[in-house]
């Protein structure tokens, strides 16, 4: 079966760091067709432009492999400036995370940046539940308010808010699940039968995660083969406007 991994950090932070032929050896083993690959640490704080550029300057070495999704700091008066110059670098959408970078999920200060996402039409990711920042509940209010931008919520609301996922996909159809660091098996089937297979998206969070155990993950929920397709790469495939 084909993969697409929907999340994959590139560079270094507190705990762990990965270049770009790290994940290649990643996704090598494990039969990964193409990996989404977005900054860490600092890259989402003051080092965007650097981290962003490392970003694409990977995607160009490897466009059989990568997808750049690039990041841009909200309190920076030229993040949307840099949108629109990683858009034209070739960037496919956008990664951002509430408590790293200091602003509710729903935030007005975050407003003129998906306005621009949405002209632009790239996706947005989010990290998800990890602080009060970075709420599913707060994300689907979010998602409402701009219903022509596509939406992922990363790491499936981490473990915190779990609850909160299937309110959040009944605010906001424009709303995806990725399904990263969240061990819960039991809400992936879940989802599958209340929402259908085609909300959610594979994700492995490498390099903070193990990706056998994430692949792992969706192939024991007893899924039908066609679910599983569209959950690994299917739906990324369509959300990406890729073929794999």
């Amino acid at each position: 079966m084909k993969i697409i991994d929907f999340h994959c950090g590139l560079g270094k932070d507190l705990e762990v760091g990965v270049d770009s032929n790290g994940i290649i050896r990643y996704m090598d083993k494990y039969g990964v067709n193409l990996a989404v690959i977005s900054p860490l640490g600092k890259g989402f704080i003051h080092k965007f432009i650097e981290e962003n550029q490392n970003i694409m300057n990977c995607v160009k070495e490897n466009k059989e492999k990568f997808i750049g999704f690039c990041t841009v700091n909200p309190w920076f008066e030229n993040c949307i400036e840099e949108l629109k110059k990683r858009s034209l670098d070739g960037c496919k959408g956008i990664a951002l995370n509430p408590t790293r970078q200091g602003f509710p999920i729903n935030s007005s200060l975050i407003y003129p940046l998906i306005e621009e996402c949405d002209h632009l039409n790239l996706p947005v990711y989010f990290y998800t539940g990890t602080s009060i920042y970075d709420l599913p509940l707060n994300l689907a209010l979010l998602a409402k308010n701009f219903p022509k931008v596509s939406f992922i919520m990363g790491q499936m609301g981490t473990s915190d808010y779990w609850m909160d996922i299937e309110p959040a996909l009944e605010l906001a159809n424009n709303l995806v699940v990725e399904t990263s660091v969240n061990p819960n098996t039991q809400l992936i089937k879940t989802l599958v039968k209340k929402f259908g297979p085609e909300r959610i998206i594979f994700g492995s969070g490498f390099p903070f995660t193990d990706p056998e155990y994430e692949i792992k993950k969706i192939q024991i929920c007893n899924l039908s083969e066609k679910d599983k397709e569209l959950i690994m790469f299917r739906n990324a495939a369509h959300l990406l406007k890729v073929k794999v």
